[in-house]
Formats: C-alpha cells, structure tokens, sequence
C-alpha cells in the first residue's frame, strides 16, 4: 500500500525521512555508477518530497525523488508537480535495492500512475483504492483533485 496516513504531507506533520540520509545515498549510488549530481534540494513549504538532479553519460538528466514521510524514492523526468513523466531506471533501482532496500522502497512507475479513484458518500469523498489517508489527505485531494497515486505521493499542494 502507498497511500499511507499523511503521506501527502499534511495536517502539519514534521517530516520522517532523513534527507542528509538521502542525499548521501544519492552521491554514493550516483558517483559509483559513474553519474554526477547537479543539485539537491529539499522539501520548501507545500512540497512533499526531497529531489537529486542527476545526469549519466548519454542519458538526458534525471531526477532521483523521496517523499518526505516515507521512503518512497520515484525516477521522473522532471521536478514538476502534476507534470512528472514517472520512469524505471533499472541500474539505479538495483543499486538502491542492494544498498538500502530494508530503508528505501523504489516505486515503479505503473504504481505511481495508478488512476486515484474516487466516490462521494455521503457528503464526503471516499478514496477508493486501498488506502490509510487521513483527512487532511483527503481534503487536499478534494481541493487539488489528483489523478493518479503519484500526484499524492509527490505534490505541491500550495
């Protein structure tokens, strides 16, 4: 299950996931496999997630993302909230797996583009996939309408 309790970061929580961790993570996994981080930047109010910016040799840049209440990582092509082209990369998905699996888990992009479905019951909105959310989740989910999981999972709700 991915759509956890707060994990679109609200209701005011502090966040849970160790960004120094991360970002060392990154460098060392990035660097062994011969790629360069261009820059790291952590969650800024409204922002749910900690992101690298990576390239490799022939390879158009990459970003390495972590929601910040969980140790969710996603590959995107881009930083940008409901505008991110989830990817597999599988190189990196081994090497975080062989580093850091018991830590981190890697979402893979049929996950991440899973549809986000929804029902009114009652006056209130229900999500119907297999979820934990609480209700600031939902309310944010109500007012920025998401459409898949990724929109939740990685969002800048402003």
């Amino acid at each position: 299950m991915i759509l956890l309790n707060g994990i679109s970061d609200s209701g005011g929580q502090d966040t849970l996931v160790d960004g120094n961790q991360f970002k060392r993570v990154c460098y060392s996994i990035v660097t062994n496999l011969g790629g360069r981080i261009l820059s790291f930047r952590e969650p800024v109010v409204a922002q749910n997630y900690y992101y690298a910016e990576v390239s490799f040799a022939n390879e158009d840049r990459l970003y390495i993302l972590i929601n910040s209440n969980y140790p969710f990582i996603a590959f995107t092509t881009s930083p940008v909230p409901f505008n991110m082209t989830f990817v597999d990369h599988k190189q990196l998905t081994v090497s975080i797996n062989q580093l850091c699996g018991e830590v981190y888990r890697v979402l893979q992009p049929d996950e991440l583009y899973e549809p986000l479905r929804l029902k009114e019951a009652k006056g209130n909105l229900v999500v119907v996939n297999e979820n934990t959310l609480n209700k600031w989740d939902l309310y944010n989910i109500k007012y920025w309408q998401p459409k898949t999981v990724g929109d939740v999972v990685f969002n800048y709700w402003d």
